[in-house]
């Protein structure tokens, strides 16, 4: 086996170890803890929820990749499969993560309004919206994932790739420029608003002090 292989694995069975202890945790003191029962925590939940399941899903699916030199051994279903995933959870990460940047926008902006992002119900849809549209969005890589099985030798060999049409070309680079700009982006929007109420709200202290 090669140096950059071993080397791979290490690193990937690192990560995977220190993901799945450290989002555990988070998760396991969440549950115990009712003072941590606050609408931002429960996206933080989803988020640790996420990263472990990128951690299971993903990760050995690429490393087995690797390990095999590019031969696909895990089937049809599986190949199909492991593109969906990966765009599901990426999606589901940087939903989250923009909605957590929203949420807090909310509370800054209209703190007398804060009940509303704090109610159970609230959260759930947001929750729940994050990850139909990261499975609705996500899709057309179940199509555009080839599984593709040739014979040499006498040997049968498997390999599985991403679709190299256009229009699969064209789709994953849109989506991959939004998950990777938009919680930027959204982060941005965050601090000017907040920067800009803080502002309105100064000024308004110094009429108040003024008129006074």
């Amino acid at each position: 086996m090669e140096v950059y292989i071993v080397i791979f694995m290490i690193f990937i069975s690192f990560v995977t170890l220190v993901g799945l202890i450290g989002n555990v945790i988070v998760i396991i003191v969440y549950a115990f803890d009712k003072n941590l029962k606050s609408s931002t925590n429960h996206l933080f939940i989803n988020l640790s929820a996420t990263d472990i399941l990128i951690v299971l899903t993903c990760f050995p699916v690429a490393l087995m990749d690797l390990i095999n030199y590019g031969e696909w051994r895990l089937g049809e279903f599986i190949c199909h499969m492991d593109y969906f995933m990966e765009s599901l959870l990426t999606s589901v990460s940087s939903l989250t993560l923009i909605s957590i940047s929203l949420e807090r926008l909310y509370v800054t902006v209209f703190p007398l309004h804060v009940q509303i992002v704090k109610k159970k119900r609230t959260i759930f849809g947001i929750l729940l919206s994050v990850w139909i549209i990261s499975a609705v969005s996500s899709t057309p890589y179940l199509s555009y994932s080839t599984f593709r099985s040739e014979t040499f030798n006498g040997t049968k060999i498997s390999y599985c790739f991403y679709s190299r049409s256009f229009g699969a070309k064209i789709y994953s680079s849109s989506c991959t420029s939004l998950l990777v700009f938009a919680p930027s982006l959204t982060d941005q929007k965050q601090y000017s608003e907040i920067t800009a109420h803080d502002q309105v709200l100064h000024l308004e202290i110094h009429s108040i002090q003024g008129m006074n």
